[in-house]
């Protein structure tokens, strides 16, 4: 059976959503724990534009971790 949310039905979900997600941004941790981001993004930039194919154990290791997220 198929029921269409009312306009108020739609207010409360949608405040239920904004509720669970202060909540959660509450808990999550958003620390900074750099001193200086553009070093890190710098960091992060040459990673990508110069990756090490032959580092088995880094490559083991980051291999574990997208199946694990995946």
């Amino acid at each position: 059976m198929y029921s269409a949310l009312t306009a108020t039905g739609v207010r409360k979900l949608s405040f239920s959503f904004l509720i669970i997600a202060l909540f959660c941004l509450y808990l999550a941790d958003t620390s900074a724990i750099t001193g200086d981001p553009w070093q890190e993004i710098g960091r992060i930039s040459l990673g990508m534009l110069t990756p090490s194919f032959f580092s088995y154990s880094e490559l083991l290791s980051s291999l574990a971790n997208t199946i694990a997220f995946a």
